[in-house]
Formats: structure tokens, C-alpha cells, sequence
């Protein structure tokens, strides 16, 4: 008879249990296999969903029974939750929409804002040697995900961007610049 498992042992995606962006390793897999033996697990990630699948379905997908009630996905950092059962993934146990929370005009602002800062700060000659991708906001329900060089940027580019931010602290000008309009600052606090 299976005994419950009294830990939860949650892991970061991206730099994490996988290369950013990249699928889980066999290595990685036999870890964590072992590791529930002693502890429920549960993967999380800024990403969505797909994304989260796309990267670690190897973990689950031929030993679903294994994890059966003892894997838990938590894409959008947490805000949604899905646990990997017998018959595979279930549907959302827990899902945050902000749109229903803070209602369309208010989010509909924060996009404005997001877009004015994304334009006021990358207009700056610093970005000459980046290439900007259009994709940089990213509305997930329950997040909105803003990546300034833009979600679907080359690993040279989001080099090049790391670089220009660590020596000229991109990412703190561009919520400084959210924090200006008065209706945004309890949200960023």
C-alpha cells in the first residue's frame, strides 16, 4: 500500500532541472525519480504550461503510474497548478486570473504602462548592438510575463542583454519608470 508522502520538494525550471529553455536530462530524471521515493515534487516555472510540458514531459511520460498524485506543475510562478495522474495531466487544481481580479481597464493600463516603459527605455542608443523581438509582453492569465529584449530573442541577444543590464541596470529603469504613473506601484510592491 502507497503511503502518503509528508514533504513537497518544489524545483525552479530553467537553470534549474533543465538549461533555460532546454529539456530535461536523463540524469536529472533518475534524481528526481529517486527523490519521490521520499517527497512529492513540484516543478515551477515562470513559463506556461506548454512550455513547462515541452521541457519536461520526459520525466512523466512513460512511467505516468510512478507519479501518479506525487507531481505537481506549477507554470506562471505558481499561479496555476496541475498534477500529473494516471492518466496523465489533470486539469488546472488551482488557477489566478488577474483579469477577473483587477478587471479589463485596469489591466488594460498596465499594459499602456508596460508599452510606454519598454519605449522610453530601449529607445536608448545602449541598444544598438541588440535586437529587439516585437514578442517582449506576454499575458498569461494569471502573470504577465514583460521581457524586454522580447520572449522569442536568440541566446546571443539575451547575452548581450544580461551583459547591458548587469553594467547599466536596464531592468531597475524600466520598473522606476512603471513606478512614476500613481494607479501602478502597489502592484510592483
Amino acid at each position: 500500500m502507497e503511503q502518503k508522502k509528508q514533504h513537497v520538494v518544489l524545483f525552479d525550471m530553467d537553470g534549474t532541472i533543465t538549461e533555460a529553455r532546454e529539456k530535461i536530462n536523463k540524469k536529472t530524471i533518475n534524481s528526481l525519480m529517486r527523490l519521490s521515493l521520499h517527497a512529492t515534487i513540484g516543478i515551477l516555472t515562470g513559463s506556461k504550461m506548454k512550455d513547462l510540458v515541452n521541457q519536461c514531459e520526459e520525466l512523466w511520460k512513460s512511467r505516468k503510474e510512478f507519479w501518479d498524485g506525487f507531481l505537481y506543475l506549477l507554470p506562471c510562478n505558481g499561479t496555476k497548478c496541475y498534477k500529473i495522474t494516471k492518466d496523465g495531466i489533470s486539469e488546472a487544481i488551482y488557477e489566478n486570473d488577474m483579469k477577473s481580479h483587477l478587471g479589463e481597464k485596469k489591466l488594460s493600463d498596465i499594459f499602456k504602462k508596460i508599452q510606454s516603459a519598454q519605449h522610453f527605455t530601449v529607445s536608448d542608443k545602449l541598444f544598438d548592438n541588440i535586437i529587439l523581438e516585437p514578442d517582449f509582453i506576454d499575458y498569461r492569465g494569471s502573470l504577465i510575463n514583460w521581457c524586454p529584449i522580447g520572449r522569442s530573442a536568440s541566446k546571443a541577444n539575451r547575452v548581450r542583454f544580461s551583459t547591458l543590464d548587469n553594467r547599466e541596470d536596464v531592468r531597475t529603469t524600466m520598473i522606476d519608470t512603471l513606478k512614476l504613473d500613481n494607479n501602478i506601484p502597489s502592484l510592483l510592491e
